[in-house]
C-alpha cells in the first residue's frame, strides 16, 4: 500500500495486508479518510517530542513471526503522561500493538473474553487472576500511518488489570468495549526484532516487567537441595563413626625444640574433619601447638596450629579473667587415606613448671553442621531475595492507586 500526502508529497509505503480507513501523514501529520467516495482531509496532528518512533512500514521477527509496523499513535494520559503504541500486522493480517511507554514494552492483542466495565478489583481470566492497576482516560495527542479504523477524537477510558507478565486492557469508546491480553516484551526482545530502533531509556519499573527471580520456584528448589544435602550427607556418612587417631601428652621438657610424629593411621570413608583438641597447664602464660598432617601417598601437608593460653590477676580490688586452659581446633575436609601427624608442641620460655601438652585427635566425628550451614545459608538467601523483590513490587504499585505497600 502506497499513499502520497496531497499536503508535503511524501510517499508512505507499506506491504501488509491492512485496508486502510485513515491515513496520517508520518512527514507533516495531516490526517486523511476514506470512504466510498474517496479520501477527505482530517485535522492536522501536532509533532511531540515523546515520539520516539518505529517508521512506518519497517519491518521485524518478533513472537516467532514477522510483524510489519503500520501505525503508531502517542497517547496523553493524567494531562502529562505519555505511551506509544504501534500497529503491527503478521502475513495473514492479524493485529498486534506494541505499547511502550518510560523505556518498557507489552506486546498486546485483541481478544474474544469479555469483562465488566465496572471498577471491580480483581478479574480472572484463562485461571490467572488479574489485579487492577489503573482507570485512565487516554486521548491521542500524535499519530502517523496506516489504521484500519479511524481514530477515537475523544478521551478513551481504560482500566488496566496486571499479573505480570501479562495484562488485562479494557477499552471504551463510543459506548463500545474492547478487550486486549498483553505480555511483558524486554528490550533485547525488542532490540533483536528492531535493531535500528533508537531504544528509549528505560526507568522505574514497567507495568508488568516480571521480577528476574521466581521466588515460589526458587524457594522449592532450594528446600529440596536442602533435603537431598541432609539425606545424602546420611548415606555417606551412614556406616562411619568416630574414629580416634592419637591421644598422647607430651611432656614439653622432652619435646622443646624437637618434633613428635605420630604412627601412621588409615581412613576409610567420606571427608570428614579430622578434630584436635588440646590441654596444657598454663597460668599466666601460654603454650603453642604445631599440627603438619601428612599425606603419605601424595606427600601433601596441611599445616595448622593452635594457642592455648589463661591469663588472671586482680585490678583494682576485682579479679579477672581471660583465656582457658584447653582448646580445640579442625582440620576440614580430610578425605580418606593413609596419613601421619608431625606435633611440635612449646610454649612460654619463664612458665614454671614445665608440665606437658595433652593431644586428642578424632576423624570422622558425625555432624549435620555443615548441613545447617547450608540450610542457614539458603534461608538467608531467600529472605534477601524476598526483601527485593518486596521493594521491586512497591515501586511498581506507586504508579498506582491500588497499590497495597502504602
Amino acid at each position: 500500500m502506497d499513499f502520497k500526502c496531497v499536503e508535503c508529497s511524501a510517499v508512505t509505503t507499506v506491504n501488509a495486508p491492512i485496508t486502510a480507513k485513515q491515513f496520517v501523514c508520518p512527514n507533516c501529520r495531516k490526517s486523511y479518510f476514506w470512504s466510498e467516495e474517496g479520501f477527505r482531509l482530517g485535522k492536522q496532528f501536532e509533532k511531540t517530542t515523546v515520539h520516539t518512533r518505529l517508521d512506518i512500514g519497517l519491518k521485524g521477527f518478533l513472537k516467532g513471526q514477522e510483524l510489519t509496523v503500520t501505525g503508531s499513535v502517542t497517547k496523553q494520559v493524567y494531562g502529562q503522561f505519555y505511551w506509544e503504541e504501534y500497529t503491527l500486522v503478521d502475513a495473514k493480517g492479524s493485529f498486534f500493538y506494541l505499547s511502550q511507554s518510560e523505556g518498557h514494552f507489552i506486546l498486546l492483542q485483541e481478544i474474544e473474553a469479555k469483562f465488566p466495565f465496572d471498577g471491580r478489583h480483581h478479574i480472572t481470566h484463562e485461571e490467572i487472576e488479574y489485579k487492577i492497576y489503573e482507570k485512565p482516560k487516554a486521548r491521542i495527542v500524535d499519530a502517523s500511518g496506516f489504521f484500519d479504523e479511524e481514530l477515537p477524537t475523544a478521551e478513551v477510558k481504560m482500566m488496566e488489570y496486571i499479573a505480570p507478565p501479562y495484562t488485562i486492557s479494557i477499552e471504551r469508546s463510543n459506548n463500545e468495549n474492547r478487550y486486549y491480553k498483553g505480555e511483558h516484551v524486554s528490550r533485547r526482545q525488542i532490540k533483536k526484532a528492531f535493531p535500528n530502533f533508537d531504544m528509549p531509556v528505560k526507568s522505574g519499573v514497567g507495568m508488568i516487567q516480571p521480577f528476574p527471580v521466581d521466588l515460589k520456584n526458587l524457594i522449592l528448589t532450594l528446600c529440596a537441595t536442602a533435603i537431598l544435602t541432609g539425606i545424602l550427607h546420611i548415606f555417606i556418612y551412614r556406616n562411619q563413626s568416630e574414629q580416634s587417631i592419637l591421644a598422647t601428652e607430651l611432656p614439653f621438657s622432652d619435646f622443646d625444640g624437637k618434633q613428635f610424629t605420630s604412627p601412621s593411621f588409615e581412613l576409610v570413608g567420606g571427608s570428614a574433619p579430622l578434630s584436635i583438641a588440646i590441654s596444657a597447664p598454663v597460668d599466666n602464660s601460654w603454650a603453642n601447638l604445631s599440627v603438619v598432617l601428612v599425606d603419605e601417598k601424595s606427600n601433601d601437608e596441611i599445616e595448622a596450629s593452635k594457642d592455648v593460653e589463661y591469663y588472671h590477676g586482680y585490678t583494682d580490688g576485682e579479679s579477672w579473667s581471660e583465656g582457658a586452659q584447653s582448646e580445640d581446633f579442625n582440620i576440614c575436609g580430610v578425605g580418606a587415606g593413609k596419613y601421619h601427624l608431625v606435633l611440635s608442641p612449646m610454649k612460654e620460655v619463664s612458665a614454671q613448671p614445665a608440665g606437658s601438652m595433652g593431644v586428642n585427635v578424632v576423624w570422622n566425628q558425625p555432624s549435620l553442621r555443615n548441613v545447617w550451614f547450608t540450610a542457614l545459608f539458603m534461608a538467608i538467601f531467600v529472605a534477601v531475595i524476598y526483601f527485593i523483590r518486596y521493594q521491586f513490587e512497591k515501586k511498581r504499585w506507586s504508579e498506582s492507586d491500588y497499590s497495597d505497600y502504602e
